[in-house]
């Protein structure tokens, strides 16, 4: 009976945490780019008959022209339902809940590595339950619906996941006594993540560190050069695109202000560390893992001379990561919701890495040498704990997670009256399509198709241009 409570806890967890957003996800309609790139994509189509050719194709007129993202270009922009699908409503509601599924399991999958190689947190209980109050955290930041709600911000997801996978076959190629195995997903998880300016900087500050170890210790193999020789390619393949600088000009032609943009690197963290300090869950995440740094140094474990290192990398990560988004916008203000994702992510990270060993090093270490009881400690971290529990009881009716659950009827009802309107523009035998539609529920989460009463609005011009129609319309009552 116990180990069946043992394996069965937090699978239903797992499935309590993330069932309303995968619901949610099932309900995630076309929006604006979806169609324009769908439309983009189309001449290639009909000039190619292997739809493939005519995806490479349109991947490097797209690097020349707007992106040097090609991998993400290819996929998952490259199976755009819209495209491939006679059905494509029904592929996006299985496509959705799938990135999202695969996105929590790459999360789960890198922390682990993380917590068992520079924690030695081999205690299957203590890292799961890490990894879950994670995720529990992660969702209750913000709704993001840039990036769960919208197949277009979807490749931000899958972005996401190859930093990830690449981080943590990174460590377990240079940390396990075979990591020769992992030298496959390791270089092809690592060539993608390249491809995301991004990510650049954590996965090569980790590589770099284990490089030099290994230079150190005489014992650098070929391989590893040859892998970091294809990240370089993979990283050139990026910055060299034109298409970065045209899409650059059409968004500041003032040109790049890479000074400026340092200063825009510490006024979105700031900006950003104000949002999570106001947010109970990530408090109490916060208190937790101190909690648990004290804890494991009582019962011998030491960080060691690694917290100031990880401190170090902590820092310069986030510094890679929020760079290139101030210098392409040349900005700190008006960050798209998928990018302050893409940091709060990374913040968190950074939390577990940093609190975790600040708790074992330097407070667990001080309250040893002070001969405090370890139950005292506890009872504080405790009391702690129970005034974010009562803050966060204060702030539920605002919290994600609370706010899907209570929308789900709203974001079924949303979805099915956009339905209906996306199958009138279809099915109607005029050119120039009016459809009369009041009181479209609005839902915060969901990204909806963003058709207006404006037929020149470029949205209006793609969904027109995608079912063949002069123009397209949402108008309040129909003219006679």
């Amino acid at each position: 009976m116990n180990n069946i409570k043992k394996y069965l806890l937090y699978p239903l967890l797992y499935v309590v945490l993330l069932a309303p957003f995968v619901i949610t996800s099932s309900f995630t309609m076309f929006s604006a780019d979806d169609y324009s790139l769908a439309v983009e994509i189309m001449p290639y189509k009909k000039e190619s008959s292997l739809y493939l050719v005519a995806l490479i194709r349109f991947v490097i007129d797209r690097w020349f022209e707007w992106s040097g993202r090609w991998v993400t270009s290819l996929f998952p922009l490259g199976i755009n339902p819209l495209i491939i699908s006679k059905n494509p409503y029904t592929l996006l509601s299985i496509l959705m809940p799938i990135f999202f599924c695969a996105f929590m399991i790459a999360i789960g999958f890198a922390l682990k590595v993380v917590l068992e190689t520079f924690f030695r947190l081999d205690n299957s209980k203590m890292s799961s339950a890490i990894i879950f109050v994670f995720l529990a955290t992660l969702l209750n930041t913000d709704i993001y619906p840039e990036i769960f709600y919208w197949f277009t911000g979807a490749n931000y997801t899958v972005m996401l996941i190859h930093e990830l996978l690449a981080i943590a076959f990174s460590i377990m190629y240079f940390e396990h006594e075979n990591g020769n195995r992992y030298t496959v997903p390791y270089a092809l998880f690592g060539f993608f993540a390249c491809n995301n300016l991004q990510a650049i900087v954590p996965l090569f500050l980790i590589v770099l560190w284990y490089e030099y170890k290994r230079y150190k210790n005489k014992t650098v193999q070929r391989r590893d050069v040859i892998i970091i020789l294809l990240f370089v390619v993979a990283v050139l393949l990026n910055v060299l695109a034109p298409g970065n600088y045209v899409r650059h000009d059409v968004i500041d032609s003032s040109g790049l202000h890479p000074i400026w943009a340092l200063w825009y690197v510490l006024v979105v963290t700031m900006r950003v560390a104000k949002e999570m300090v106001r947010n109970s869950i990530v408090i109490a995440f916060s208190l937790g893992l101190i909690m648990l740094g004290i804890v494991t140094k009582y019962r011998g474990f030491s960080v060691g001379k690694r917290l100031y290192k990880l401190i170090a990398f902590s820092a310069l990560s986030l510094i890679g990561v929020i760079y290139p988004l101030t210098l392409g916008y040349s900005s700190a203000e008006n960050l798209a919701n998928r990018n302050l994702f893409v940091i709060k992510l990374h913040c968190l990270i950074i939390l577990v890495v940093v609190l975790f060993p600040l708790g074992n090093e330097l407070i667990g270490k001080a309250l040893l040498e002070n001969r405090v009881k370890l139950k005292n400690v506890l009872l504080c971290f405790v009391l702690a704990l129970s005034m974010s529990g009562l803050l966060l009881i204060r702030q539920m009716p605002s919290l994600p997670y609370y706010v899907t659950i209570n929308s789900l009827d709203d974001t079924r009802k949303t979805n099915a009256k956009w339905l209906d309107i996306i199958n009138q523009i279809a099915s109607s035998e005029e050119n120039d399509v009016e459809i009369c539609a009041e009181d479209i529920p609005a839902v915060g989460m969901l990204k909806v198709p963003g058709i207006t009463k404006d037929k020149e609005d470029w949205v209006n011009e793609a969904v027109a241009t995608y079912y063949g129609k002069n123009s397209v319309a949402i108008v309040d009552e129909i003219e006679e």
